[in-house]
């Protein structure tokens, strides 16, 4: 795991391939990459129209506190800290505090809520 300190360049929030999602898309020295992509909405079996998943703001919200903005259109231009592997990123951290967000992390107790 590396850590290094990454500026914001752009986002997106929005439908992709017509689910609901964000990205965070991050550059560093010498390397860059996308920080997100999780579904933020579902099809209601019920009534086949798309519902919010228990998560999705709760998320976008902690997104926002994690880089430190009050609006996603200020979340472009950020610095932030990220953490990755070889072959991603595994969490985004705020460039002062020691506050981090690992998407996977976040989510597991809103997932494990939902199979109750």
């Amino acid at each position: 795991m590396e850590i290094q300190n990454a500026t914001i360049k752009s986002t997106f929030l929005g439908l992709g391939r017509g689910i609901m999602t964000f990205f965070l898309h991050l550059e560093w020295e010498r390397s860059g990459q996308g920080f997100g992509g999780y579904a933020l909405d579902r099809t209601d079996s019920a009534t086949g129209s798309k519902v919010a998943i228990n998560y999705s703001m709760p998320l976008i919200r902690e997104v926002l506190s994690v880089v430190g903005a009050d609006s996603w259109e200020a979340v472009a231009g950020k610095l932030v800290r990220v953490e990755f592997d070889s072959n991603r990123v595994i969490r985004i951290g705020n460039i002062m505090e020691n506050r981090w967000l690992s998407l996977e992390e976040f989510t597991a107790p809103y997932i494990a809520q939902d199979k109750q």
